[in-house]
């Protein structure tokens, strides 16, 4: 992420969080922390922004810190943050656009059960260069079935 530098420190965490907790009072953005449970550190977050409310419909994005990926952290966090969106957000439709190359977050669409669309150019602005980004759309269905797939091969019910 552009904004994840060196140089971020504890007073752009506390502007971040005053600007999440603006955007949940006016109903925009929906961003969530995302915690391990024992340690209590902060592992990344997880968001649905750029809010269509005519039709229904939202970006989902998540973001976790290095050393912590490869252990499922965004792929859980986005399933819950998806839910939220679908049940308590009404949204019929949940997008994930990321740069063509970040093969991790791709990664993480495609364990959620979303379905790649299309190759967009110029659609994300990195660096303050034009981007072609990947397309991936999540309907409540697709959750669900991803979830009941993913329990079938772990030898569930």
């Amino acid at each position: 992420m552009s904004w994840c530098t060196d140089t971020y420190s504890r007073l752009d965490t506390e502007e971040w969080i005053t600007r999440c907790q603006r955007n949940w009072a006016s109903g925009s953005d929906r961003e969530f922390g995302i915690f391990d449970s024992v340690s209590g550190e902060a592992l990344g977050c997880v968001g649905i922004n750029q809010i269509n409310s005519v039709n229904r419909f939202a970006n989902l994005g998540y973001w976790v810190r290095e050393r912590r990926l490869g252990r499922g952290v965004a792929v859980s966090a986005a399933r819950l943050a998806a839910k939220f969106a679908f049940q308590e957000m009404n949204l019929v439709r949940l997008e994930v656009v990321t740069r063509l190359e970040n093969m991790a977050s791709r990664r993480v669409a495609e364990k959620l059960g979303c379905q790649f669309e299309a190759i967009a150019r110029t659609r994300i602005i990195h660096d303050d260069q034009a981007h072609e980004a990947a397309i991936y759309s999540l309907l409540l269905s697709d959750l669900t079935d991803a979830q009941a797939s993913g329990k079938k091969r772990r030898g569930g019910s």
